[in-house]
């Protein structure tokens, strides 16, 4: 498989969700759903094989991997929607318990990092485990933080995001401090993200931040690491964009093809290695390298999609708005996308993957159900579902 470093475990996974839900572990998924994806997967595929044919004619080819790429995607689209009714559409009470649980293990995995446990030292840097670094941990943490910010009240909210933020200054995560600016923008009345930004600011003049304000110094000549993968990440987007005429370089070409960066050459000389030159450093840069103007086009689709979700998640958390808990969680998955789309990304098979592919088709499921039913019995200017258990406590 030559999808990413991550794609065999996420094969794993839905190999192992697909086998628990055969032998009747969970809750059985719709057909319909699943022959949606699977028809949609089916397109993809083609898509992908007759634009990786055209890049090949441009760049060096790289069909086989883009092909063996696809099949993967398809899976993980399958996927996605066996587990949107299996983990989003629990009875409220299971989710709830599940998405503590998990936010503890989160909680636990950064308390015992930042106490030194870190048993892959000697594979690789500041490692969270069972992650291999912090920016994984923030990727896959930022989603099940937002849910808790929206759905704690008063103080919970107030000490959720706090302690968040004190967990990523510790960890030395850009990744999760962004994570935890978007959990606070969606969360948090106007009047007490005034007060947590006043603190904030007070705070960093009596601790040392330079980890951080090293990597928004954007010069090629700057040593830092993070910060040069992200240059990285823009250098290959324009780069691909001209050599092809807007074409791209072809699906998950990027690292092979003869891409121009002068950045990813400092890197190299840095580390005696291309590191983070297939992934792109964030996924904005991988999609729109390899697809061209249709990665423009399907970043601004995803983007559309996760300021949506945090419009909702903010009227849910501060105007009052009821929504069921599998929709707030699956809108968090969207908005937490924001952080993989721009910042920090690790490929298109990350372990967000998965839930990403199951948000998406549960939102979109939802909505399509709540439109026919409001033919039947409601009339036609009906509310989005977000709103149908405020309509029903009025």
């Amino acid at each position: 498989m030559q999808g990413s470093s991550q794609a065999l475990g996420l094969l794993v996974a839905i190999i192992a969700l697909c086998s628990a839900v055969l032998l009747g572990f969970g809750m059985s998924p719709r057909q319909e759903g699943v022959v949606n994806a699977a028809s949609l997967s089916l397109i993809l595929i083609i898509f992908i094989g007759a634009h990786s044919t055209v890049a090949a004619l441009q760049v060096e080819p790289g069909f086989e991997r883009a092909m063996s790429s696809a099949a993967l995607l398809g899976l993980v689209i399958i996927g996605g929607a066996i587990l949107r009714n299996t983990f989003f559409g629990l009875p409220e009470a299971d989710l709830g318990r599940a998405t503590a649980l998990v936010r503890f293990f989160f909680l636990a995995a950064a308390v015992l990092a930042i106490a030194g446990f870190q048993p892959l030292t000697n594979s690789v840097e500041r490692p969270v485990f069972p992650y291999t670094e912090p920016s994984h941990f923030a990727l896959a943490f930022t989603p099940f933080l937002i849910q808790g910010a929206v759905q704690s009240r008063g103080w919970r909210r107030a000490m959720t995001i706090g302690i968040a933020l004190l967990i990523a200054y510790a960890l030395k995560s850009l990744s999760l401090v962004v994570g935890v600016a978007i959990a606070a923008v969606i969360s948090l009345q106007l009047w007490a993200l005034a007060v947590g930004v006043v603190a904030v600011v007070t705070a960093v003049t009596f601790v040392d931040v330079t980890y951080f304000t090293d990597r928004l110094v954007f010069d090629p000549n700057n040593q830092n690491l993070s910060q040069l993968v992200w240059l990285q990440g823009w250098e290959l987007l324009s780069s691909s964009l001209k050599m092809t005429s807007g074409w791209g370089i072809g699906f998950q070409n990027l690292g092979f093809a003869p891409v121009d960066s002068p950045t990813a050459n400092q890197i190299y000389r840095l580390l005696n290695n291309d590191s983070n030159l297939k992934d792109g450093g964030f996924i904005a840069a991988k999609l729109v390298s390899e697809f061209g103007i249709f990665g423009i086009a399907g970043l601004a689709g995803l983007a559309t999609m996760a300021v949506r979700a945090c419009l909702r998640l903010r009227a849910v958390a501060v105007s009052g708005m009821s929504a069921p808990d599998g929709m707030v969680l699956a809108w968090s998955f969207m908005a937490g996308a924001l952080v993989e789309l721009f910042v920090r990304g690790i490929g298109y098979f990350s372990p967000t993957t998965l839930f990403y592919a199951a948000a998406v088709g549960y939102v979109v499921s939802s909505g399509k159900n709540s439109a026919s039913m409001s033919k039947e019995n409601k009339p036609p200017h009906t509310l989005e579902p977000y709103r149908v258990r405020e309509l029903v406590s009025k």
